[in-house]
């Protein structure tokens, strides 16, 4: 598995999130009311992140990209945080970054979205003992 930069810091706190792909879909009925369903089990989830990089570790990243990833095609393994915790997870890049945005003197934004695997959730059974 290609990984994430040694070296490259994670993502900025600034606009990073997950945005979950709805996994309900519904039919609409000859009374004209809709019957929803879930579609699917593992929802797709997609991460905004923004990296602030200096300019070796801009180059480092727009290279990894271009050439390790294959123009970004690839999968690879980053660190993310999520609410269980700092962890690696498989991702890949919904399209291009955007960037390098010069900010200050001389650090340079990127910012991406990344479709992560398998986004974990806690297990059913964890979470009914929460309740």
């Amino acid at each position: 598995m290609l990984a994430y930069p040694e070296g490259l810091p994670t993502p900025q706190r600034e606009g990073y999130g997950f945005d979950p792909v709805s996994p309900m879909t519904s039919t609409k009925l000859v009374s004209g009311r809709s019957e929803r369903r879930r579609a699917f089990v593992s929802t797709p989830t997609v991460a905004t992140v923004t990296w602030l990089l200096t300019a070796p570790e801009a180059r480092l990243f727009e290279g990894w990209f271009e050439y390790v990833l294959l123009s970004g095609s690839l999968p690879f393994e980053c660190p993310l945080l999520t609410p269980m915790g700092l962890e690696p997870y498989r991702a890949n890049f919904v399209d291009i970054y955007s960037g390098p945005v010069l900010v200050g003197v001389d650090l340079w934004r990127f910012s991406a979205q990344l479709s992560p695997v398998s986004y974990t959730h806690l297990r059913a059974h964890e979470t009914c003992a929460d309740l």
